[in-house]
């Protein structure tokens, strides 16, 4: 667990899992003071699997989430073409996590303000890494860097899931930092959770460019604004925000000039069909959930606070050019994508100083 934690902060999720195999099983979900030295192993599992979340409860399913980023960097992110087979395995799979949460860490807390401070400090942090790995898994499709784009109702089903993780990233980073008894965990937000909500804000303005989720708009805008003036704000304490504020403020710019460009459709571009819903609470789809048009409704896993979602528009939109602001499709295209995996491997400085030397 202490290979895998540290090769996963430096970007390398894998490398745990292949110099240091191991068959050792994971702790048990219990309390310290639950464990007796005479304990069997029967007793062991009947107490993990009663109550609500423990002192372990973080720890192993953050774990879980460690062994999924691993999968989509061996089986989607290191492949020339994302094959369609494993988006929706690994989509499913986060999904079902997901929903585990809800299992366990409401299982007596009704509401999320019910629960202690670091158990929704911890449900939150979990939630904001399952939807990085979310964009992480479908990304490619909407850059069209993947075989699986050129399908109709995949390209749909992913930009839902991306539109879905990405405001639920910037709603957990805005809930972290204005909860006031979450403010011991300013560290995570100002660190790996920024990182989280700058990939958010990309894929969000990338989208939008595209002429994806032009009805949601007025959602996406000023949930990008918020984003920045929170960056701009930690900027004092976080070198990340620092450098990141700047280009979110670009970000913020080049949604704006491209929803003014939107707004008049050409002629030459459709509707996609279907009527797409992310509805609030936890999703009940699966892997097979996402094989048809049909599927799509209430398929998509929401935190609450996400907005619905109808009638996706225009694959191809006409394109923002602008000498002086950076080009994001090119970078994002010339970027490998392993690089969103870890802060540790973003190119950030890169881009900050490409930004500064346009000014």
């Amino acid at each position: 667990m202490l290979y895998t934690h540290q090769n996963t902060a430096m970007g390398h999720p894998g490398i745990a899992h292949a110099y240091f195999p191991s068959n050792c099983r994971a702790p048990a979900d219990i309390d310290d003071d639950t464990l007796h030295p005479d304990m069997s192993d029967d007793a062991l599992g009947s107490l993990a699997s009663t109550g609500g979340p423990t002192q372990m409860t973080y720890l192993l399913k953050k774990f879980r989430l460690y062994d999924l980023c691993t999968d989509i960097c061996e089986h989607v992110l290191c492949k020339s073409c994302g094959h369609l087979a494993q988006i929706r395995r690994l989509d499913g799979a986060i999904q079902r996590e997901q929903r585990s949460w809800d299992t366990q860490f409401f299982a007596i807390a009704r509401t999320e303000q019910q629960l202690a401070p670091h158990h929704r400090a911890h449900v939150n942090i979990l939630r904001s890494y399952a939807h990085h790995l979310t964009l992480l898994l479908h990304q490619q499709v909407i850059l069209r860097t993947s075989d699986a784009a050129n399908d109709e109702d995949v390209l749909r089903w992913s930009s839902v899931r991306c539109l879905d993780a990405a405001m639920s990233i910037l709603h957990v980073h805005a809930y972290v930092q204005n909860d006031p008894e979450l403010q011991t965990y300013q560290w995570y937000n100002r660190g790996l959770g920024s990182f989280h909500a700058f990939h958010a804000t990309v894929v969000l303005v990338m989208m939008c460019q595209r002429g994806l989720h032009q009805n949601r708009k007025h959602v996406i805008g000023p949930a990008l604004r918020d984003c920045h003036a929170r960056f701009a704000g930690m900027g004092d304490l976080s070198p990340f925000c620092a450098k990141a504020a700047p280009l979110l403020q670009m970000l913020v710019t080049q949604f704006e000039s491209a929803s003014q460009t939107n707004d008049i459709i050409p002629e030459g571009y459709r509707r996609l069909p279907g009527n797409l819903n992310l509805h609030q609470g936890s999703g009940t789809s699966d892997v097979q959930s996402h094989t048809a048009p049909a599927a799509f409704e209430n398929s998509a896993y929401a935190d609450p606070g996400v907005a619905d979602v109808h009638n996706l528009l225009n694959h191809d939109p006409p394109v923002v050019n602008d000498d002086d602001i950076l080009d994001w499709n090119e970078l994002l295209a010339e970027m490998p994508p392993q690089q969103w995996v870890s802060p540790a491997v973003f190119p950030l400085e890169q881009w900050f100083n490409m930004n500064s030397n346009r000014r």
